[in-house]
């Protein structure tokens, strides 16, 4: 649409999150939603749940077929958790 800027989630390939640390910190957290994929989530003034940023594993993903996954599952993943993406 005409005057709207387009809204961006950052996807990195990264090490794993440490299971010995907590994930909710200062009001966003971190699930993973598939084997390797991980989204951070925060909520917003109205309770709204915001995908923040999303990561995946080293372990199962490059830098290029993590792009492709997402471009691939992105539409599903936000659908179907109810997500709002952030500004």
């Amino acid at each position: 649409q005409e005057g709207t800027s387009p809204v961006t989630v950052t996807v990195t390939v990264a090490a794993d999150p440490d299971p010995e640390r907590p994930t909710a910190i200062n009001g966003e957290w971190v699930e993973e939603v598939e084997p390797g994929v991980f989204m951070t989530i925060t909520v917003d003034a109205t309770g709204q749940q915001v995908l923040k940023r999303v990561r995946f594993s080293r372990r199962k993903f490059n830098d290029g077929n993590a792009q492709g996954w997402w471009e691939t599952n992105r539409v599903r993943i936000i659908r179907a958790r109810g997500l709002k993406l952030q500004k």
